[in-house]
């Protein structure tokens, strides 16, 4: 509940207005504007009157259970002529910058002013391009309606009544599978209300947290007030706790039975890791649903701390711009003090001045006495030092009141000064304290930022491990599937190599039976070869010994010569009258050359035999091979065409077997692979649980810190 009196109360008699205003409503909310406020401010003043809590959207529609209200003074004078407009700004936002407002309205209520019954407002924002419509109750008190209460809770209910039968069409919508569960949450106006009331002596503020909080608060705030700032009054308790209607909310919760009879159908009776995981799955759905509960609540106490904080961060202002004036005030005082002093000394130095000068007076009027010329000169002298005697004393005379008057101004400033001091002083240890309040305050918040953090975090996480472990059952059905298929396919994969191997031993039997019976074919023609060939050979052996014989002798001619060679060059380097000896073994020579020649005739003749039997012998001997290879080249082929087929029926053997050794490999790679799959996800699984209990206890941690916290703002 926020109330505020206007400051400027007239002194005559009249007459008070309370215009209470509830059951605010949004309709046709745009997306992208999660939280809402209504905030009523004063078209005369440009203040903010009131300000409701912040409200969640959902489905386009945001509702404030908050009652806001304003009091005016209508003079009986007043009442006789013309009401002037009596104008309310209505400002929908989501913060305070001016990117955050999503519109605004205006309201006269100077023809409402009258009226007793509830009335509503339906009105559509201004500068809002979405089609924004606000819904408004108000509700016109004087002051003899507010002392009786009963028509005026009739009127409330009655139009909660309409708000009900609203909400009413919309809940019929929702799905069976949820439980609606409505918990009837009264808010009594001292503990939940934060109510603002001005007038021209004090601030006392009401927040959420309690009424002897917000009595502390006033008493802080009183210094503040006292010093001539525009100040806020305090709230009357008959009219404020009287008109605080009942709020009810409606939850919805799943239930969490149906879930579990249904996952106690879908697994199966020899899975129990499965049955563990869904268990896990669903204890995580059921904190994550508690810890939303818990988020909401620390949502609103943070809330209700942060406009604590700005309420202590504008009176920290206010005292800061106190301050700053009474600094300048007393830097006036001082410079005025400096000034006076100054003034002192002036005039006590022009009394001392006048004191000198009565002094030589004096004495002049002695040596007057002493020595006197004549009577004329002697009365002369007498009237001008009585007259300037005369002034010297007006004018000490004169001194002497300024410098009581300086004297007294003195010490009025001083004692100014020191008042101003005194609450200079005062003013310091109320703003350290509101320092050191606004720091604890800051530091409750970053504690309850993190704490928020933490826990979106840790319910990201859940709903991740959850997902996850569906993925990995899911996963864990497919592999087990996949086996199960692997499995028949490498049984019937084993039963087809059984079959393959038997027909491959017959065919490998029949084969080799084959290539014996062709062994010994290829034998018997190779031992006929042999025997036709053995004749031609030992004549070829002859000849060859024949041959070896000749190019012995061949060879001892050859050494023969070449002694005669060497002798030849002797001969020549010798003298003439060896000539005759030359002539002899030209002679000899020539013998040699003769019989040499006679040598070679034979050489050449048995060399032509060797030639002619040689080409007889290779004649028949290719024409015996020719027959012979021919029949050994039918064979082969036949052979070649057996072996071709032979080993053509092998490598599709040996390709079938590699392939199905491949797919044996693949399998087995395969099965290793889900059984390393099903290590990694019993392994996760625990870790989720470990992760689980460590979230627990963070939960019960946090909890615990909301408590203290709790009980230490309390």
């Amino acid at each position: 509940m926020f109330r505020l009196h206007k400051s400027n109360r007239p002194a005559k008699s009249g007459e008070r207005i309370d215009f209470k205003f509830s059951q605010f409503k949004a309709l046709q909310v745009p997306k992208g504007w999660d939280k809402l406020f209504v905030s009523i401010v004063n078209v005369e003043t440009g203040k903010t009157i009131a300000k409701s809590g912040k409200s969640l959207v959902r489905n386009g529609t945001c509702q404030w259970t908050d009652t806001l209200s304003e009091s005016i003074w209508v003079t009986q004078e007043d009442s006789s002529t013309e009401l002037e407009d009596c104008l309310f700004k209505f400002v929908v936002s989501m913060g305070s910058a001016r990117s955050g407002i999503l519109g605004e309205t205006t309201l006269n209520m100077t023809g409402y002013m009258s009226s007793s019954a509830v009335v509503p407002f339906s009105i559509p924002l201004k500068k809002c391009n979405h089609g924004t419509v606000l819904q408004v109750c108000c509700l016109s008190i004087s002051e003899d309606e507010s002392k009786d209460p009963i028509s005026l809770k009739e009127d409330q209910e009655s139009g909660d009544m309409d708000i009900k039968s609203d909400e009413s069409d919309s809940t019929q919508t929702r799905s069976s599978s949820k439980e609606l569960i409505s918990a009837s949450l009264e808010e009594e106006p001292e503990s939940r209300g934060t109510s603002f009331s001005a007038s021209g002596s004090q601030h006392s503020f009401d927040t959420s947290e309690g009424s002897e909080e917000g009595e502390k608060i006033s008493l802080r705030n009183n210094l503040s007030s006292d010093n001539g700032d525009n100040s806020i009054g305090k709230p009357e308790s008959t009219s404020s706790q009287n008109n605080v209607p009942q709020v009810r909310y409606q939850v919805v919760k799943t239930s969490e039975s149906n879930n579990s009879s249904n996952n106690s159908e879908i697994t199966s009776s020899g899975n129990s890791s499965v049955n563990n995981q869904q268990e896990l799955a669903t204890a995580t759905f059921g904190i994550s649903a508690s810890s939303k509960s818990f988020l909401e609540a620390a949502e609103t106490t943070i809330e209700e701390l942060r406009a604590e904080s700005k309420m202590w961060e504008r009176n920290s202002q206010k005292l800061m711009l106190d301050s700053d004036v009474l600094r300048k005030e007393v830097s006036d005082l001082s410079k005025k003090q400096a000034y006076l002093e100054t003034e002192l000394s002036a005039a006590c130095s022009e009394r001392d001045g006048l004191r000198d000068e009565v002094e030589q007076l004096k004495l002049m009027s002695e040596k007057s006495m002493v020595k006197p010329t004549t009577l004329e000169e002697s009365t002369f002298q007498d009237k001008g030092v009585t007259h300037i005697q005369m002034e010297l004393e007006g004018e000490i005379k004169y001194q002497k009141e300024s410098n009581t008057n300086l004297a007294l101004q003195l010490k009025r400033s001083q004692e100014s000064n020191i008042e101003l001091v005194t609450v200079l002083q005062e003013l310091e240890e109320t703003i350290e304290k509101q320092k050191l309040e606004i720091e604890n305050l800051s530091s409750l918040r970053s504690k309850f930022n993190d704490m928020e953090n933490s826990i979106q975090v840790n319910i990201e996480e859940n709903k991740k491990s959850v997902l996850q472990l569906q993925q990995l059952q899911e996963s864990e059905k497919n592999l087990q599937a996949k086996v199960q298929l692997l499995e028949q396919a490498l049984e019937e994969d084993n039963q087809s190599l059984s079959d393959i191997q038997t027909d491959y031993e017959v065919k490998l039997s029949a084969k080799d039976d084959e290539i014996v019976s062709l062994e010994a074919k290829l034998s018997e023609s190779h031992n006929e070869k042999y025997s036709a060939d053995a004749e031609l050979r030992r004549e070829i052996e002859d000849l060859k010994g024949k041959l070896e014989e000749l190019e012995r002798d061949c060879t001892e001619l050859t050494d023969e010569n070449l002694d005669l060679l060497f002798k030849l060059k002797e001969i020549k380097t010798n003298s003439a009258g060896e000539r005759a000896s030359l002539v002899l073994s030209s002679s000899e020579l020539l013998e040699n050359s003769s019989s040499r020649s006679e040598v070679s005739d034979p050489e050449s003749e048995v060399h032509n035999l060797e030639e002619k039997l040689k080409k007889k012998v290779s004649r028949e001997i290719e024409n015996h091979y020719d027959v012979q290879i021919q029949q050994l080249e039918i064979i082969k082929t036949e052979l070649q065409v057996k072996v071709t087929g032979l080993t053509e029926e092998l490598s599709q053997k040996v390709y079938e077997i590699e392939r199905f050794e491949a797919k044996m490999l693949s399998k087995e790679e395969k099965i290793k692979y889900l059984q390393h799959c099903e290590s990694e996800s019993q392994a996760k699984v625990a870790s989720l649980q470990e992760e689980n209990i460590l979230l627990e206890g963070n939960m019960k941690i946090v909890s615990r810190e909301i408590d203290i916290a709790y009980q230490a703002l309390e």
